[in-house]
């Protein structure tokens, strides 16, 4: 209640009120103008496309490489993964600091396809193709941050073009997409499984067929979709710098400055998208739980009498 009222001290003319008043369609639709959220989208839809390999993993190691003749190995080897992925998340800041978010993220997609070939010739658990599968593809995993940090990048270039944080309606959008985008990475590898002849109850004793069709969805499936998504990253303007000046833009839009250059377009002015909303942006100490709510949207929110009560 003390955030509502601190943010709510100021009355602002009813008409300003109903100008920021936006539906959830309509914002969602405003939020696609943005074009780096439109790539983005994009990268994540053809990664998600490929094949679920994390589900179908225990399938291939239980059918395809004899996890379920050694069920503690199989167990150790995933673990091997996991376990891999934790250094590797760190590891990938360390590079996401030298060479930018974006082209660390590309790297991950070659690192992919390359980890992911040779499982075509993998007869064993442990041995040289399943190994080197289990280092790269859990160095592989530990880069998933990249997908909600990247997102948050462009979360703030959105601010800077339009003076509103909406976290909560980017992450809600592209969690939309990556629902929708993984459902054939799901539906068609087990599709596959039915007509290849998997049937649990046979154990070990899978047809060929059906093993066959694992190696080649592991080996190759994916690379298409991985490719797809490393070119699209091109598009992706940014980068590590110009996001440090987005930040600065910012800064200096709020501190009173009338229009700053796009960071991403240098021949685009962009004027103080703050004037109409003066007092979008909370003072610090009233920005907890509520910091990404602006007064004005948080009155246009709020029941007639309880807003006239708050002012």
């Amino acid at each position: 209640s003390g955030t509502l009222a601190a943010g709510a001290r100021t009355p602002l003319p009813r008409a300003k009120v109903e100008a920021v008043r936006t539906p959830f369609a309509a914002g969602i639709l405003h939020c696609l103008r943005n074009r780096e959220l439109r790539v983005w989208m994009l990268v994540i839809a053809s990664t998600l496309f490929a094949p679920n390999l994390q589900n179908l993993l225990p399938f291939y190691v239980n059918h395809v490489l004899n996890g379920l003749e050694e069920p503690v190995l199989a167990v150790l080897w995933m673990l091997l993964v996991i376990a891999i992925s934790w250094p590797g998340a760190f590891a990938w800041a360390l590079i996401a600091r030298r060479i930018g978010k974006v082209r660390a993220y590309q790297l991950t997609f070659v690192m992919r396809m390359v980890a992911f070939t040779p499982l075509y010739f993998a007869e064993e658990l442990f041995d040289v193709y399943t190994i080197l599968f289990a280092i790269m593809f859990g160095v592989c995993i530990g880069a998933l941050m990249f997908r909600r940090s990247i997102l948050a990048d462009v979360v703030d270039y959105d601010e800077l073009r339009t003076g509103m944080r909406r976290e909560g309606l980017f992450f809600s959008v592209m969690l939309v997409v990556e629902r929708f985008a993984d459902v054939p990475g799901v539906t068609v590898p087990l599709s596959v499984m039915a007509a290849t002849g998997f049937d649990a109850r046979l154990g070990r004793a899978q047809p060929a067929s059906f093993i066959t069709a694992m190696r080649i969805m592991f080996a190759f499936s994916m690379i298409p979709c991985y490719a797809l998504s490393f070119a699209l990253l091109f598009l992706m303007r940014l980068d590590n710098r110009r996001h440090r000046l987005v930040l600065e833009r910012i800064a200096e839009l709020r501190g009173g400055k009338r229009s700053v250059i796009d960071p991403l377009d240098a021949r685009t002015a962009i004027a103080s998208p703050y004037g109409v909303q003066s007092n979008n942006v909370a003072d610090a100490r009233h920005r907890l739980l509520l910091d990404n709510f602006f007064a004005v949207e948080l009155r246009a929110a709020m029941p007639p009498r309880a807003a006239t009560a708050a002012a």
